[in-house]
């Protein structure tokens, strides 16, 4: 997506500018980080001046943040532990658009723009992980130049960087090269490692992108999920569909215990709001196809 390939350029390009590697934010351990959240800080004069990683300006405005959703991070923690498990990448790519618009989303305010996003400093930090665990992946998975892009998009081009095709976009993953050792999933020698139980997944396909964030409610037998889907921050590429997967096995064990996932009939109810009144999109929940899955980290 568009979000995982092109940003990876766009955070080189910042790097090269500011000569000086950026920070990231593992969004999986908390809310935003107080170098974000403090309106003013003391620096080494002692001085209290503004924070310029609280607001950036936007058409001549600071950047605003409005939490389109709660952030919850041991959700967005569960979500991406099925993502280095992946063998494909548009399985993978799915997981970590799904985790990537729910941040988008539960900053809320410019964030929720595609228009506005990249001018709140906490953008960048928010894209640096994101690309932190797409390198993890490759490295793992040992996909470079091979299933990563997939071949039938391979050579597709993204918008802002139209002399680099995605395969080539996939390869430059250099400003991680000396970043140092990350944590495996692989068991240390002589250990057993503890089998995780299944996690049951909630999966949207044929979802419209748009340009701002949207949350989809949905309910299954008149039971409401209290899980939302959020969607939009990212273009939609020819030869890959949008596809939302959602960790549902804590509201299936509270709300549907009981019930076997092979009879739970389709969602009755697929509802969408989006972020801004005003947000021009041609979203549609009539095509969202939907199923369970059970998953194994």
């Amino acid at each position: 997506t568009q979000s995982t390939w092109g940003h990876r350029l766009f955070l080189e390009d910042l790097e090269n500018a500011l000569g000086v590697a950026m920070p990231y934010w593992d969004w999986t351990q908390g809310g935003i980080p107080s170098a974000f959240a403090a309106r003013t800080y003391t620096n080494r004069a002692g001085q209290v001046v503004s924070n310029p990683l609280f607001s950036g300006q936007f058409s001549g405005r600071p950047t605003q943040r409005q939490p389109f959703s709660s952030f919850d991070s041991n959700q967005l923690r569960r979500e991406l532990a099925l993502a280095p498990s992946q063998t494909s990448f548009s399985r993978f790519s799915s997981l970590m658009e799904t985790a990537h618009n729910t941040v988008h989303g539960s900053v809320g305010g410019d964030m929720a723009s595609v228009t506005a996003a990249a001018f709140d400093p906490i953008f960048w930090a928010h894209h640096c992980f994101v690309d932190l665990v797409w390198y993890r992946w490759q490295v793992q998975t040992d996909r470079l130049n091979s299933a990563d892009p997939p071949a039938s998009i391979r050579n597709q081009v993204t918008s802002g960087y139209p002399q680099f095709t995605l395969q080539q976009i996939a390869d430059r993953r250099g400003r991680w090269a000396q970043s140092g050792p990350f944590p495996t999933t692989a068991p240390v020698a002589g250990t057993v490692k503890k089998k995780e139980p299944p996690r049951l997944s909630l999966i949207l396909g044929n979802v419209s992108s748009s340009p701002c964030a949207g949350r989809i409610k949905v309910a299954v037998d008149s039971v409401p999920f209290p899980d939302f889907f959020l969607f939009g921050m990212s273009t939609q590429m020819p030869g890959f569909t949008t596809e939302l997967i959602k960790d549902v096995t804590h509201t299936y064990r509270t709300h549907l215990r009981g019930r076997r996932v092979a009879t739970l009939p389709p969602l009755t109810t697929l509802a969408f709001e989006l972020s801004e009144v005003d947000c021009l999109s041609e979203y549609s929940v009539a095509n969202i196809s939907t199923k369970f899955q059970w998953e194994h980290s």
